[in-house]
């Protein structure tokens, strides 16, 4: 690893972005379940009043079919409608794990260059000269 900190911007960004979306998609459906509810219901009370008597059928009828069609149509944006996405959160610690290994790497790296260390041919471990 090159840029810890790049890497850690990145993840930050990137984590900021997923949590939009997330939060755009559960608004959005939201939303469409609420108006499908209302819809519902409104469509119940026409068909009530209409079973009653207390209302004019030529005027009912016509929005009971009108909401039905909302219904529908809103249902169907709702299945057209994402999931709110998995936001898959990176653990604090993780990055400075890798800042660890990447400075071990360049520490043991400079001990090689340096001529400190040395690796025994027939066993392949690492001995001091």
């Amino acid at each position: 690893m090159q840029h810890p900190v790049v890497l850690a911007e990145y993840v930050k960004t990137y984590r900021e972005e997923r949590l939009r979306l997330a939060r755009r998609a559960v608004q959005d459906r939201s939303r469409i379940e609420r108006r499908i509810d209302e819809v519902t219901h409104e469509i119940e009370r026409v068909v009530d009043a209409i079973a009653k008597g207390l209302g004019d059928v030529e005027l009912l009828g016509p929005r009971s079919k009108a909401l039905n069609q909302e219904r529908k149509q809103l249902e169907s944006q709702l299945a057209n409608t994402q999931e709110p996405p998995n936001v898959v959160a990176l653990h604090p610690q993780a990055l400075k794990r890798y800042e660890m290994i990447e400075r071990l790497q360049a520490a043991l790296a400079r001990g090689v260059n340096a001529g400190d260390w040395t690796r025994a041919p027939s066993s392949g471990s690492w001995s001091r000269r």
